[in-house]
């Protein structure tokens, strides 16, 4: 027993808080009354924006005061990162993730994630057959209130088809007296779907989600599933982060905290980087 005991404390500070200011809650944590493994792993990203929030404890009880006195927000906020030693660079940076903290734990305004306010986005990673070709590609989606408030999903952004049925380098044109036959040739023109983005200004940005609706409607790509989802969230003013699953045998995993960046931008400002 005290071997086990001995090895727990053993694997917990070497796999979870290799990071000086996690080593506090040692002692806390070692009254918790459950498997250590089944109570601090985050199964679902609800139960991991319910914890953001310092709505449930590590049991998925609503936080009393007992658990604020155990656990205060800001510590409680450090079991939500990655601490994998292969983990993102952003997250060595003590000094960034306390400051990201004390951003959510402002004692006037602490922040919270809702939901449904259009600040989280999902980034699906997709297996599609493409002309029974085997493709990757991204779909970006966030949550929308309809006018009855019922909410839904939908799509933001398609990464992945640019070259796809696309082609603004061929010999189809408008010819520069068209104007004069009343452009006539345009019903031959537009007419031809394949060649319709050759006419096109030259500056045009082709918007990757209407070729997937395209290709969607006319049966011409097979969505498989889902392998990989990411979420970035926006709801803290002065950074966007990133949650992403873990899946490991060690305490620290499941819906984790994986990427931190110091920005203040739009939600489609945002997703031009993409």
């Amino acid at each position: 027993m005290i071997f086990k005991q001995t090895l727990f404390l053993f694997l917990w500070v070497n796999c979870i808080f290799s990071i000086n200011m996690f080593s506090q809650n040692i002692e806390k944590l070692k009254k918790l009354k459950a498997e250590p493994y089944m109570v601090l792993k985050i199964k679902q990203f609800d139960q991991f924006v319910e914890r953001f929030n310092y709505e449930k404890d590590f049991f998925d009880r609503p936080v009393d005061s007992n658990f604020v006195k155990e656990f205060p927000r800001e510590e409680y906020l450090k079991f939500l990162f990655n601490h994998a030693k292969n983990k993102d660079t952003s997250l060595f940076n003590e000094q960034l993730i306390q400051d990201f903290i004390d951003s959510i734990c402002h004692t006037e305004y602490p922040i919270v994630l809702n939901r449904y306010s259009g600040d989280i986005i999902a980034e699906l990673d997709c297996k599609v057959k493409l002309e029974n070709t085997n493709k990757n590609i991204n779909l970006y989606l966030c949550q929308e209130q309809g006018v009855d408030k019922s909410i839904k999903w939908v799509i933001l952004k398609a990464n992945g088809l640019i070259n796809e049925n696309v082609n603004k380098l061929n010999n189809r044109f408008i010819p520069p007296t068209s104007h004069e036959i009343n452009f006539m040739n345009l019903s031959a023109l537009l007419n031809n779907n394949k060649d319709a983005y050759s006419l096109t200004y030259k500056d045009y940005k082709i918007d990757e989600l209407s070729i997937f609706i395209d290709l969607v409607n006319n049966d011409k790509i097979l969505f498989e599933h889902v392998t990989n989802i990411t979420f970035h969230i926006l709801s803290v003013p002065g950074f966007i982060f990133k949650v992403r699953k873990f899946d490991r045998d060690e305490l620290n995993s499941g819906w984790l905290i994986s990427e931190i960046e110091r920005k203040d931008i739009s939600l489609f400002e945002y997703l031009k980087k993409y």
